[in-house]
């Protein structure tokens, strides 16, 4: 009995850590963002224009979004 309450308490701690951080905000438009740049990419050689899609359709969203 005396190795069983142990593990028990444990447990039990454990999944209250768990539940007090259900409230966390997920932004998912980074992962549109992101493959909308990447096909502009993977469509074009010139590395500057890369450069510029990456950073236009991926990067500054992606800072914009975290800015609000």
């Amino acid at each position: 009995m005396k190795n069983l309450i142990l593990p028990l308490v444990l447990v039990l701690f454990g999944c209250n850590h768990k539940t007090k951080n259900l409230n966390q905000n997920i932004i998912t438009s980074d992962i549109a963002n992101f493959w909308n740049a990447y096909d502009k990419i993977t469509n074009t050689k010139d590395s500057l224009l890369q450069y510029k899609y990456l950073d236009s359709l991926y990067i500054k969203t992606l800072l914009s979004d975290k800015s609000k």
